[in-house]
């Protein structure tokens, strides 16, 4: 039997929710969802202030980047990396997340297909 896909809006803030489920649902774009210890977190996009303190710090990493080659694998934004933890049921989209090696799951294809950290 083909399994339901469910739709996340704003209003789902605060509702349950297993991590299987919030990996297959589709969202209501212009927001932020995040699943927390079984609770999905709903919340704006964030402004301008944040957008600029995370500019500065992407500068500064790709510095680092270009002046020690070879240190850092990648450097990857929330649209590019999920961190699922199974024991808390919760996934997370951090800012930025600094790789130092390939994330779990890279396949030779350079294709993300991350894996559960359990």
């Amino acid at each position: 039997m083909p399994k339901t896909i469910v739709h996340l809006s704003p209003k789902d803030d605060g509702r349950q929710m297993s991590l299987d489920d919030f990996d297959e649902a589709e969202v209501q774009e212009g927001y932020h969802y995040e699943l927390s210890r079984g609770i999905i977190t709903v919340s704006d996009v964030p402004g301008l202030k944040h957008f600029a303190m995370l500019n500065e710090v992407r500068r500064q990493l790709s510095k680092y980047d270009l002046d020690h080659a070879g240190k850092i694998f990648g450097i990857a934004g929330g649209a590019e990396c999920k961190v699922p933890l199974e024991e808390f049921q919760s996934e997370r989209h951090p800012d930025l997340a600094v790789y130092m090696t390939p994330p779990l799951g890279m396949g030779t294809s350079g294709a993300c297909g991350f894996q559960r950290l359990s």
